[in-house]
Formats: structure tokens, sequence, C-alpha cells
């Protein structure tokens, strides 16, 4: 098995939080403030994708991913 994360910038974090639940910037920062920190993530994780841009490229990113990790876990005689 692989964990993956996918983690967003702060900036990203309240621009879609705010938009998506209709809150303050401050109330975002204090959702935000109250969940784990991204090292936490980061440290548990063997693949990381940010989720900065539009849906496609996050879309792309992710594919590619999943592809790469398909091909290594193939490779290292995994069949689906």
């Amino acid at each position: 098995s692989t964990t993956v994360a996918v983690l967003a910038d702060m900036e990203t974090r309240l621009e879609r939080i705010t938009s998506r639940d209709n809150i303050s910037e401050k109330d975002a920062l204090l959702r935000i403030s109250a969940g784990k920190k991204d090292d936490f993530y980061i440290n548990l994780a063997e693949h990381i994708v940010y989720n900065n841009g539009d849906g496609e490229e996050f879309t792309r990113n992710f594919k590619n991913l999943l592809l790469n990790i398909i091909d290594k876990e193939n490779n290292n005689g995994w069949k689906n």
C-alpha cells in the first residue's frame, strides 16, 4: 500500500474555505489552525500532491502519480 497526501498552500486554502463555506478569513484561519500541520502529512505520506491550481492541473498531476505508483508496483511483482 502507499500513502498520498494532498496539500494546498495557505492562500489557496483560505480562498477555498471562505468561498465554499461563506465564512470570514479569520474563521477560516481558526479552522485551519485547529487541524494538523502540513508536516504531519508530509512525514507520514510516501507521496505529496499539491492542489494549488485548477482542477485540470490537479487531475493531471494526480493521474501521473497514480500511473507511476501502478508502474512501480507492477515492476515489483504486484498484479492488479
